[in-house]
């Protein structure tokens, strides 16, 4: 991974406590519905978080060591 990556994904870990902790409140003071909203969008960030850490082949090897696009 790419220190980039790293660093973005460490910036971006904040939202999955802050979305945690509002889903503890949540249930705690018996919202439910809220919670399982909460859980969701928790599940969503972590999805969408890794997604933005994978980086591209051409970040990995290089765009210019990639074959030629034939499309």
């Amino acid at each position: 991974m790419l220190m980039a990556e790293v660093r973005a994904q460490m910036t971006q870990a904040w939202i999955l406590e802050v979305l945690g902790d509002l889903e503890a409140f949540a249930r705690l003071n018996g919202l439910p519905s809220l919670a399982a909203q909460l859980q969701l969008a928790r599940h969503v960030a972590r999805a969408e978080i890794a997604a933005v850490a994978v980086p591209s082949p051409a970040d990995v090897i290089g765009a210019d060591k990639l074959p030629p696009d034939t499309g």
